[in-house]
């Protein structure tokens, strides 16, 4: 089979679209986090294939990066029954299915002819949601996700990769604890 530029650029744009982080988040509005500073952790769960079924790796890294994150942000970890957040993960890999169709013209004579061609490209989507509740209530009050392709088999390495990655980018979204922010305005 020849390639040529067509072929190239689908292949390009096939591959950079599974390769993307995406993230999202979405809060209470009617939530104003101005007294919070602590946070514990409810339990986290790690669904899907064996990769993170696992578990325990899984587990202590998100729980890791998080923790790591949360005190660059100003808040501080402690017993659940002390704190002002509790925060729950969800963490699962599920095979997805991308499909491309593709047009090929071409001209026999004076006629123009062509067909339709579709490719199909099986992959692996990590997806990590974090959520924060406020503990008296149990009440979803702010939610982060991220997702990203994965290779079939990943690495030790890659996947503490995405989760630090994943982690980062989630958190940057959530306020900083208003103690923190204080302090930022008192040294500016």
């Amino acid at each position: 089979m020849q390639f040529n530029s067509v072929h190239i650029l689908f292949l390009i744009v096939i591959l950079a679209g599974c390769s993307s982080m995406r993230v999202a988040t979405f809060g209470d509005p009617s939530m104003s986090f101005a007294g919070f500073q602590t946070y514990a952790w409810s339990n986290g769960q790690a669904t899907g294939g064996d990769e993170t079924s696992n578990g325990e790796v899984v587990d202590r890294r998100i729980r890791e990066v998080v923790d790591r994150k949360m005190a660059t942000k100003g808040y501080r970890l402690v017993a659940s029954d002390h704190s002002d957040l509790l925060i729950h993960y969800h963490a699962a890999m599920d095979e997805n299915l991308d499909v491309a169709a593709e047009y090929e013209r071409y001209r026999l004579g004076t006629d123009p002819y062509g067909r339709e061609t579709s490719r199909a490209q099986v992959f692996k989507k990590g997806t990590l949601v974090l959520d924060v509740e406020q503990p008296t209530s149990r009440r979803l009050i702010w939610r982060g996700w991220a997702t990203d392709a994965i290779n079939d088999v990943p690495r030790t390495e890659e996947m503490q990769s995405k989760i630090d990655t994943a982690v980062d980018k989630i958190l940057d979204r959530f306020p900083d604890c208003p103690r923190t922010e204080l302090a930022r305005e008192r040294e500016e």
